[in-house]
């Protein structure tokens, strides 16, 4: 991800998130990266309210982010 600061970050999901399931209800699944700042904000907090996560397997997924 390339930021307006300058800043880069790489983040690389390893290949097991395959097996997490994301519950969203009310078409809460599609987001508009058009919006300003603030509303993509606001709409994060509310998919963070309403989502399930969860997965159905026991083994751990690894999850590296590098700040360059």
């Amino acid at each position: 991800m390339h930021f307006s600061t300058g800043d880069i970050v790489e983040v690389t999901l390893d290949q097991g998130f395959g097996y997490w399931r994301l519950d969203l209800a009310g078409g809460m699944h599609r987001f508009d990266f058009m919006r300003d700042t603030n509303d993509q904000i606001k709409r994060l907090i509310e998919v963070y309210k309403l989502a399930k996560v969860s997965n159905s397997a026991s083994w751990s997924t690894w999850i590296a982010v590098n700040v360059l």
